[in-house]
């Protein structure tokens, strides 16, 4: 499953939605940043730090938006990187793949090597429960924003989620941009067979939304 609608465009968009992707999980992110280490000064893609975890865990994201696959030598650049911060683990995220020996390079390590649609995928699950926990916590307070109907923005809160959830447009709840959808999408157990989760986890609209929800916060 994609979190984004689309692929990053340029190096840039590659770090800042590697960034974003980070962020939108719970870790504490910084793009471009400088850590000290035995040898020197080195700039980071993406540094991100995860207190969800226990212990907290550092992340270190290298982006590479280049015209061929990654060869070895980066690997063993970036590994050492990844040891001398003290990092739990590390991704280098490549448009045009690795090859042979940038795998091999990276065997039994904490190093991954990864396009950004299987960074997607690997942080899925992760994402939906913490986007939903987020989103869920407010979404009735900012019905009113998302376009809900005034009837049902003006109901107490639990007749108002019961409401939305049963009201429906083409066989889609109302509350589709975020409230019960997201809800249901968050905790259904078959996201990748489940029709209701594919159209709402799929539908761009939502990201639009989620910037109108998180000013709210």
């Amino acid at each position: 499953m994609h979190i984004f609608d689309r692929e990053p465009g340029d190096w840039r968009e590659l770090q800042a939605m590697t960034g974003q992707l980070f962020t939108e999980i719970g870790c504490e992110v910084k793009v471009g940043k400088r850590l000290e280490i035995v040898r020197g000064t080195k700039e980071i893609d993406v540094y991100a730090r995860d207190n969800h975890a226990t212990p907290p865990a550092v992340y270190l994201s290298e982006c590479k938006f280049w015209k061929r696959p990654v060869p070895q030598e980066i690997v063993h650049a970036f590994r050492t990187v990844v040891s001398d911060a003290g990092a739990h683990r590390g991704f280098i995220i490549s448009n045009a793949g690795f090859q042979q020996g940038a795998f091999e390079a990276a065997r039994n390590t904490n190093t991954d090597l990864v396009t950004f649609t299987q960074l997607q995928e690997m942080f899925f699950d992760r994402w939906r429960v913490a986007m939903g926990e987020t989103i869920y916590a407010v979404c009735g307070s900012t019905f009113p924003l998302l376009g809900f109907s005034r009837k049902n923005a003006a109901l107490p809160m639990a007749e108002r989620s019961r409401a939305t959830a049963t009201t429906t447009n083409g066989g889609i709840s109302t509350a589709h941009s975020f409230g019960a959808a997201f809800a249901h999408a968050t905790f259904c157990k078959n996201v990748a067979d489940c029709a209701a989760c594919s159209r709402f986890v799929r539908n761009a609209s939502w990201r639009r939304s989620y910037q109108l929800i998180s000013t709210a916060l």
